[in-house]
């Protein structure tokens, strides 16, 4: 490898580098989901227990499709009322199908949607209430859940549990539900994206043994203990949502590792707006906005090499004598790490070129290995 070579492979280290942390904070917009016409013919129950049972029904219902990622079964336009099943009951099934455009309410203790071993269905347009969990996922995969008001159940909004994978939940109103909004536990790539989360009894958001989780875009509010709850979880992205006035923690890391929380705002928590308890490891919290969070700091740390940098918190808005956009003193963070944020930003607008030459610490870290990389390289070079 030449020197020509070598410097090529560091300037590609570097730029990679620098785009990290993608600085969109704008929030997406979505047309809420509508209460549909409830004059639609009501339906019993469905049960479906394999790809033959789908479209033996399909074909005696006059279903739309043929189960092919082209061309699903579609299930449309049907209210529910039944108080001794689940609503909707479809197990052990790969066939691609949608369900859209219908509404189910009833009883307290039976589920709305209960997908078993099943793949490559999607839930579109569907309000469910005064059922057990709204929707309930088994080890399912390629699910998505969109465009859904999901409210008033006694138990959780949505639950996941039993491996599932590849579920995409987004833009729905998950509202005063009797216990989580969503709980996962055991699932792997999870999206949640651009839903409003509100006045969940127990936790907003409540993920378990998961891994591979983005949480984009939400509004987390209101909820009687934490808004985000992470025990045991990896591979964690939270950014661009706002958690706020949550009667818990904002968020919650608990043995939880490898995450970013990043250009959220954090506001009102009776908690601390970020906490991470003892074996939460590598996570940073970075250009997040905490207001009037509650404790000697509005965080806290009991883990090992978590990162705090370029945060605001609107308990620290001074001193800032060179105009920086940068508090002169580190903002202590609360824990037995006694960790800080060297950065501290003196507003919530404040967007401060980084110090050190303009260069994150993190770059910097990143240049330097890169400069070993390239001496390491050279000396091997000379010794052939």
């Amino acid at each position: 490898m030449n020197k020509k070579t070598s410097f090529l492979l560091l300037l590609i280290l570097i730029t990679t580098m620098m785009y990290v942390y993608p600085l969109d904070s704008t929030k997406k917009t979505w047309q809420s989901p509508k209460f549909i016409d409830t004059s639609i013919a009501y339906h019993d129950p469905i049960l479906i227990t394999s790809n033959l049972d789908f479209q033996n029904l399909a074909i005696s219902e006059g279903w739309t499709g043929s189960g092919v990622f082209s061309d699903p079964y579609v299930i449309t336009g049907y209210q529910f009322d039944n108080t001794t099943t689940h609503a909707i009951s479809i197990s052990d099934t790969s066939v691609y199908f949608l369900l859209s455009d219908c509404i189910i309410n009833g009883s307290g203790t039976w589920t709305g949607i209960f997908l078993n071993q099943v793949s490559n269905g999607r839930i579109l347009n569907v309000e469910i209430y005064n059922r057990s969990s709204g929707i309930l996922l088994s080890n399912c995969e390629n699910v998505m859940i969109q465009l859904c008001d999901i409210h008033s159940n006694t138990a959780q909004g949505i639950e996941m549990k039993s491996s599932c994978s590849n579920v995409t939940i987004r833009e729905s109103d998950i509202e005063h539900n009797g216990d989580n909004g969503i709980l996962s536990i055991d699932t792997d790539t999870l999206s949640i994206e651009d839903n409003d989360i509100v006045n969940s009894t127990s936790d907003a958001v409540r993920l378990s043994s998961s891994s591979s989780i983005n949480i984009a875009r939400n509004e987390i509010t209101y909820s009687g203990l934490d808004g985000v709850n992470l025990t045991s979880c990896e591979a964690i992205n939270i950014d661009n949502c706002v958690i706020e006035s949550n009667d818990g923690v904002g968020i919650a890391f608990r043995s939880s590792s490898d995450g970013l929380v990043f250009r959220n705002l954090i506001g009102m928590n009776s908690d601390y707006g970020v906490s991470l308890s003892s074996n939460s490891v590598n996570n940073s919290i970075t250009w997040n906005s905490f207001v009037q969070n509650t404790g000697t700091s509005q965080c806290y740390d009991a883990g090992a090499n978590n990162e705090f940098m370029f945060n605001f918190y609107s308990d620290w808005i001074a001193p800032d004598a060179n105009d920086d956009d940068i508090i002169d003193f580190p903002y202590a963070i609360d824990g037995a790490a006694e960790n800080q944020d060297p950065y501290p930003r003196a507003s919530i607008d404040a967007d401060p070129t980084m110090p050190s030459m303009g260069l994150n610490p993190l770059l910097l870290g990143a240049f330097g290995a890169g400069i070993v990389i390239v001496i390491i390289i050279l000396i091997i070079k000379r010794k052939k």
